[in-house]
């Protein structure tokens, strides 16, 4: 990760730390994450890649959860076969490709079912996405313009409409574990391949994802019993 994309999740992430810490059920949680593609080198989510995971959960409205994440992963496949047509004549982008995401989320989760220590929501948010793609030797693939059509853009960011499920079980009030299933589109450019593309739709992601959440003690309780303290003394 680069100090841009860094520096953007540490200015993202403190302001959610201070806007949320005013709550009474804020958690912070964290976990590993599977990663896959489906586009023009790869019709089907069948390879998948390790990434990791982080955010914080607003729990105060009891129907409605508020979140931030931030994720960072790889996704990677390989067509040694393609090939593209243009104007009858046959031309050859990038066969395989190898993309390091980093991803910045707002996430608004609706609670649909809950039964003992087992909660159930659907969740759609939005965010930003930059990627990094490269070639079989590690090349970025940015740079090789021979890969893609004459004078077309490339853009290694995009804005993201995140969208899945989750399942939460809860140990206890301030220790829970996590099942996320996440779909979304990403663009054309994942894969390097756009106008050369036999596939017309965009590039897509899914995630599968396993956290531990935490409660966090807010600045208003805190300040609470500083100020019992305080006057105890």
């Amino acid at each position: 990760m680069n100090l841009k994309k860094l520096h953007l999740f540490i200015l993202v992430f403190t302001l959610t730390l201070s806007t949320f810490a005013q709550t009474r059920n804020l958690y912070m949680y964290a976990g590993s994450s599977l990663l896959s593609y489906k586009g023009d080198l790869s019709n089907k989510f069948n390879q998948w890649s390790g990434g990791w995971h982080l955010g914080i959960q607003n729990r105060s409205n009891k129907r409605l959860y508020t979140e931030f994440q931030f994720l960072h992963g790889q996704v990677s496949a390989s067509n040694p076969n393609y090939t593209f047509v243009e104007n009858n004549v046959p031309v050859y982008p990038n066969t395989f490709f190898q993309s390091t995401i980093s991803q910045t989320s707002f996430l608004i989760h609706l609670q649909m079912f809950k039964k003992y220590k087992l909660q159930f929501h659907p969740y759609i948010g939005t965010g930003i996405l930059f990627f990094k793609s490269k070639d079989i030797y590690n090349n970025e693939l940015k740079s090789q313009v021979t890969t893609r059509a004459a004078l077309e853009e490339y853009n290694t960011s995009m804005i993201i409409v995140p969208m899945g499920f989750k399942m939460v079980y809860n140990f206890s009030p301030k220790v829970s574990l996590g099942l996320v299933w996440n779909a979304q589109s990403t663009g054309d450019y994942i894969d390097n391949i756009s106008k050369w593309g036999t596939n017309n739709k965009k590039d897509k992601l899914r995630t599968i994802q396993f956290s531990a959440y935490f409660y966090l003690t807010s600045l208003k309780k805190q300040e609470k019993i500083e100020s019992t303290n305080n006057v105890t003394n």
